[in-house]
């Protein structure tokens, strides 16, 4: 993985400013795997998708993981924290399994970051679309508009037995009213909103210090954050 470099960074997270959401996921995975082809890093499973960037976010930001709900109950405001370490390990390679799908024997495999590409902006049609993208029907003719309930529900349930760390379920307890409930957290779009609020901040140092001792913005990046906050403090930014 490759080590900290704000430049590379600010180039990243420009990149994928007005992009989709796995788009975006894909980004973050080319800045710390530069080494890789974006092909390759597009067909990994959605686990070694997680557990990468979980890896990634370690190395930028540490493991804590903190962040707020909103409890569906009594609608106060739950903040908490999570451990990133435990995500971060990749587990073995998902492996095919046969299921049934409306009648048909089909051959399901994990979903992967080009699966997402393009999907429907409606929900139900994402996940039908989504369904067809990931099973091998064969000879079988299978429409995403047909499937059965029971079918989706299926394909879903074998998705989370192949590839558990492809999604992340969390129990949340409310302090206020003692309610509990299951909330799912996304690693990528986590990460992207702190990448997202690092880059902000950075700019506008850089246009702080540029402005005082009319810096070029690699001079300002090539400070260590402690030099950095000195001179801002000096410059009154």
């Amino acid at each position: 993985m490759r080590d900290f470099d704000a430049s590379a960074l600010l180039d990243a997270w420009e990149h994928g400013c007005g992009l989709p959401p796995p788009r975006r996921a894909l980004v973050l995975l080319a800045y710390g795997w530069p080494q890789l082809p974006v092909g390759e890093l597009a067909a990994a499973p959605l686990g070694r998708r997680n557990a990468s960037l979980a890896r990634l976010r370690i190395a930028l930001f540490g493991p804590e993981l903190a962040f707020v709900a909103t409890c569906p109950h009594c609608a106060g405001v739950v903040e908490s924290t999570l451990d990133a370490a435990p995500l971060a390990v990749e587990a073995p390679p998902p492996a095919l399994r046969a299921i049934d799908v409306d009648g048909a024997c089909v051959t399901l495999r994990a979903a992967t970051s080009a699966d997402l590409l393009g999907l429907p902006h409606d929900a139900d049609a994402a996940r039908r679309a989504l369904a067809l993208r990931v099973i091998d029907a064969g000879d079988a003719a299978l429409d995403a508009d047909t499937l059965t309930e029971a079918s989706l529900a299926t394909i879903a349930d074998a998705l989370a037995q192949i590839d558990p760390a492809a999604t992340t379920d969390l129990v949340l307890d409310c302090p206020d009213c003692g309610g509990r409930w299951q909330g799912g957290l996304d690693i990528a779009a986590f990460l992207w909103r702190e990448v997202d609020a690092w880059a902000r901040r950075t700019l506008r140092e850089v246009h702080a210090l540029a402005r005082a001792y009319a810096w070029r913005e690699a001079d300002v990046l090539a400070l260590s954050p402690t030099r950095r906050k000195l001179y801002l403090e000096l410059c009154g930014a």
